[in-house]
């Protein structure tokens, strides 16, 4: 008899087990699913308004002479009443930029050679990045950048920019009773975009804390795949993290 009911309890105690073990996977597989949403969402941006650069960009690559001509600086200010963007730039070779804002105007000629955006346009390659607006009071702005070719050679950068605020508002979706908050990290685990939800009880990302090894953090960095995993934060409640690679 005593056996048995050893045995009973065994059994109780594996059956529970598998009980916790179920519900710690579907609220991983959840809260997994909620940030590739936020990636989608945020990429369904992203890739339309490189599209809408690059459009911009060919008509410039296919009439070289108005890179030459004020016409080009002009034609911003055409440009950006048929797009998404509340300030579109050209930039010249020597990084000097021209910006029309949709709510001020032309801004100030600046130069912006030692922007990282700017630098990786000239090589050829498209960007996007996220900083303060140096014309806008410093509000984070994400920025995309292309290169304008002619005869293969990059002779100008075509730039397109949007408050932050679009992003957030893309990202922010409402899961287990605002309990999950989703934010964007850079490649160096920067926190980029945060979820500023009213209602939200997490305000922080997890790499603004020691919440998570470093180790954890550099893997899910790294990831290029969607990754999750359990930890404890600084008072010991248990909460799950999942990582989507944006891209």
């Amino acid at each position: 008899f005593t056996a048995v009911v050893l045995v009973l309890v065994l059994l109780s105690i594996l059956f529970i087990q598998l009980l916790l073990k179920n519900e710690r996977y579907e609220i991983e597989s959840h809260i997994t699913q909620v940030a590739k949403q936020s990636a989608i969402s945020a990429n369904v941006l992203i890739n339309g308004d490189f599209q809408t650069l690059n459009l911009y960009a060919q008509l410039l690559e296919n009439n070289p002479e108005l890179l030459l001509n004020k016409d080009a600086k002009l034609g911003l200010k055409i440009a950006i009443k048929n797009t998404r963007f509340y300030s579109m730039g050209l930039v010249d070779k020597a990084g000097n930029v021209t910006i029309y804002d949709s709510h001020v105007g032309f801004i100030p000629v600046l130069n912006v050679k030692d922007y990282k955006y700017f630098q990786e346009s000239m090589k050829g390659n498209r960007f996007i990045d996220f900083f303060g607006s140096f014309y806008d009071n410093n509000k984070l702005i994400v920025l995309y950048s292309v290169p304008v070719k002619i005869n293969g050679k990059v002779e100008a950068v075509l730039t397109g920019a949007h408050s932050a605020q679009d992003y957030t508002n893309a990202i922010d979706i409402t899961a287990f009773n605002d309990e999950a908050v989703v934010h964007i990290v850079d490649g160096d685990g920067n926190l980029i975009l945060r979820d500023d939800s009213p209602n939200s009880v997490l305000k922080k990302s997890i790499f603004e804390n020691n919440d998570v090894p470093v180790a954890q953090r550099q893997k899910a960095l790294k990831a290029t795949q969607p990754i999750s995993y359990w930890f404890r934060d600084m008072y010991g409640v248990k909460k799950v993290a999942a990582f989507v690679p944006i891209g």
